[in-house]
């Protein structure tokens, strides 16, 4: 700094700010703006921001009593009050002849207890003035190969910011600064020295702690029936008002309604059988009944023994004589006949498409194809639950098979669901049948909608497909449903799906959500009513997985219920 006299000018303290600087003193008989040879150095000021708060967030006020309400960190509300800010400025005096070049900055704050006290990179808050050299733009970081040379007369200022003060810091922060700055002796070499100096100073910055006290909980919920009070640990407690008479045969209940406890006698009710007395026992205040009504034999043998009626109190026939069951649903229920009581099979059922349909002996239900089968019964509509088409979509088993991909095989790449085309069964894959089927609806109604519609078009898919077997393609047609019952409700609300769950068909406004489900459980729906009707004859819920060129019967087991779970957990959607 050569042999100029540097010393220490004022440090003011404030509210708001706090300053240290440190200045070369000209002699008496310098003049303003005249450069004086053999004076050199340079004049530095520092100034802090203050106060700072020492919380960053509401934990660090917490007293974790939660009666006495949440306390506030003013930093919330305020972001970077909590940071330390310091301006450093340093001018070489216009009296001065020689320019000063800056070789490096450093900041450190002396008695902080959090991390990151220290700093070697404070950079320039704005363009230096009267620069003759090197880079002295707003934000560069001096030191190393970057330095920066001022005239006489220039100024530089850095920012010191890099500390985030902590709830354990002093009231008081210490902060020191370092600059290091070389004179060029470009006015002469009179008294002067190109050593490098380090100058240090230093200036204060208030912290407060920024907290505030919460407002207090009020707990009284203002009813009677509930005993109010605050626990620290967890807040407001509102605990039942106790009502006991120790009377076994009272109801004890308090009643908001007069703010006082209620005693109310134990009426026994007949419990829906008249045929005892019940009445409160005081031993243990339980309605006990009394001694059964007893019944004269009417000599039917098939309504069973006589008895009293609970709901009437009268003498009633028993229930009638059960049948065994000989294990054949098609002859109809057995039942008995009088004389005697004898069982005897029922008549036989008789399914309303007997050309096409079977009685199932097991169910009693017409869902097994006639034997032989007429081939105008082989080309009716198949139709499978989404659940069914989710968990057959991959082969997680060694007897699985990936029936929905073969499906989806027959449409080509050609199937749009809601605008998404849909080609495949991988998980994770936004075009995956899987990912539209296994879905989380996730408060979207219209997942839901994609899952029922990519079901009802596989369902249209193997219903259309022909070809032989190994080569399937889906029938030709504008949409994946054409020719089949669901083609006008499917085509309606595929269209709505990317906006919403309602469509219109044959005028009237539809739930597409229920009006597809219908029909992949083999129901039939009228638009005009929103009913869904169960299908005359044979469902095609109840139909084989079988046609020209399929024959998925029976389908197997299950071969994708993991990747199925999968799909529903992860965040791939197939709706826009």
């Amino acid at each position: 700094m050569g042999k100029g006299k540097l010393a220490t000018i004022l440090r003011c303290t404030g509210l708001a700010l706090l300053v240290v600087g440190a200045f070369v003193l000209a002699p008496a008989a310098a003049q303003a703006g005249v450069c004086t040879a053999g004076f050199h150095g340079v004049s530095i000021f520092k100034s802090c921001v203050s106060p700072k708060n020492r919380c960053a967030t509401d934990a660090d006020c917490s007293d974790s009593d939660q009666c006495n309400g949440i306390e506030q960190c003013a930093t919330e509300e305020n972001p970077g009050s909590n940071v330390v800010e310091c301006t450093i400025t340093l001018a070489n005096p216009a009296i001065h002849c020689d320019n000063m070049t800056l070789l490096d900055a450093s900041d450190a704050i002396l008695n902080a207890t959090g991390s990151g006290a220290s700093s070697s990179t404070i950079q320039l808050l704005s363009d230096c003035t009267s620069v003759i050299s090197g880079t002295c733009t707003a934000g560069t970081d001096l030191g190393g190969a970057t330095t920066c040379t001022i005239a006489p007369g220039g100024q530089c200022q850095f920012l010191a910011n890099y500390y985030t003060t902590v709830p354990t810091d002093p009231s008081t922060l210490n902060d020191q600064a370092t600059v290091s700055v070389q004179d060029t002796c470009s006015g002469g070499a009179q008294g002067c020295s190109t050593t490098p100096n380090s100058v240090q100073f230093t200036a204060s910055t208030d912290t407060v702690s920024g907290c505030s006290p919460g407002t207090p909980l009020n707990c009284d919920d203002g009813l009677f029936c509930t005993d109010d009070s605050c626990v620290p640990a967890t807040g407001c407690a509102h605990v039942p008002h106790p009502c006991n008479d120790s009377n076994l045969c009272t109801t004890d209940t308090c009643n908001e309604d007069t703010n006082g406890c209620q005693f109310t006698p134990v009426v026994c009710t007949q419990d829906s059988n008249l045929c005892t007395l019940e009445a409160c026992d005081p031993t243990d205040g339980v309605c006990k009944s009394g001694t059964p009504t007893s019944c004269p034999d009417d000599g039917v043998a098939c309504n069973g023994p006589e008895s009293c009626d609970p709901t009437t109190g009268g003498c009633v026939s028993g229930p009638p004589v059960t049948c065994t069951d000989d294990g054949n649903a098609c002859n109809g229920p057995e039942h008995c006949v009088e004389p005697g009581g004898t069982c005897e099979s029922g008549p036989a059922v008789v399914c309303d498409d007997p050309i096409c349909t079977a009685c199932n002996p097991t169910s009693g239900l017409c869902d097994l194809p006639a034997d032989p089968l007429p081939a105008s019964c082989q080309n009716e509509e198949i139709c499978r639950t989404p659940g069914f088409w989710g968990t057959h979509g991959g082969t997680e088993k060694s007897s699985s098979v990936n029936i929905t991909d073969a499906v989806l095989d027959a449409f080509g790449g050609t199937l749009s669901v809601c605008g998404t085309i849909i080609d495949n069964t991988d998980v994770g894959n936004i075009h995956s049948a899987l990912e539209a089927i296994c879905v989380s609806p996730k408060g979207d109604s219209r997942l839901q909608l994609a899952r029922q519609l990519t079901a009802a078009a596989l369902n249209c898919g193997i219903t259309n497909s022909t070809g032989t077997p190994g080569q399937c393609v889906a029938q030709a047609g504008a949409t994946p449903c054409a020719g089949v019952s669901v083609e006008d409700v499917w085509n309606a609300c595929n269209a709505a799906c990317p906006t919403g769950t309602t469509a219109i068909v044959d005028g009237h406004t539809i739930s597409c959500i229920g009006a597809i489900d219908c029909f992949n459980n083999g129901g039939v729906f009228d638009p005009a009513t929103g009913n869904c009707n169960d299908a005359v004859g044979t469902s095609c819920h109840d139909r084989n997985l079988v046609t020209d060129c399929f024959n998925f019967q029976p389908p197997g087991a299950a071969g994708s219920p993991k990747a199925c779970n999968d799909a529903r957990k992860n965040n791939v959607v197939v709706v826009p």
